[in-house]
């Protein structure tokens, strides 16, 4: 699947978020994605480049589910496919929140992003916050991307992911 707009990674959002996980599916950009046009402050006040529009915040690609005591894991819906960035750049994303787990990605599980670029961008949020994902879980494998902009967030953040329950980042 090509990835070409801001408008293809919304619907990847909510496909994946919708319960379509993709597994073994190979996803790739094919040009710069610009999600909010202009800068951020370290207090996430947008200023939008000239005939900029006011700031769209982003809902993470696939939601993190804690396991539950009780029931085992309930309703898992993260991202499980081959996201390949292929050496572009996502720019302007933006989320402020007091929710855990966000990221461009929510959670990458035995799936794969690779050469991928966030710039410009401001990630506020509660807990498991990153850049690229707030969580790799299982044999997931984060690799050759990089964040610049703003994280925030009370615990467990990072610039490329949030939490490591398995898998791996290299070359960040």
């Amino acid at each position: 699947y090509a990835i070409s707009s801001a408008q293809d990674l919304a619907n990847l959002s909510y496909l994946v978020n919708n319960g379509t996980l993709y597994a073994g599916k190979y996803f790739k950009m094919t040009d710069n994605i610009v999600l909010n046009d202009g800068t951020f402050d370290a207090v996430g006040t947008f200023t939008p480049t000239i005939g900029g529009t006011a700031v769209r915040t982003w809902t993470p690609i696939g939601i993190f589910k804690q396991p539950d005591p009780d029931f085992g894991v309930i309703d898992p819906r993260s991202f499980r496919g081959s996201f390949d960035g292929d050496g572009y750049i996502i720019s302007g994303l933006y989320i402020n929140n007091a929710l855990n787990y966000q990221g461009l990605f929510g959670e990458v599980e035995s799936g794969l992003v690779t050469d991928l670029g966030v710039e410009n961008s401001y990630i506020k949020s509660n807990n498991s916050v990153g850049g690229i994902t707030a969580v790799v879980r299982q044999d997931a494998i984060i690799s050759g991307c990089h964040y610049t902009g703003y994280i925030i967030a009370n615990s467990q953040a990072g610039g490329i992911a949030g939490a490591l329950y398995g898998g791996a980042v290299s070359n960040c």
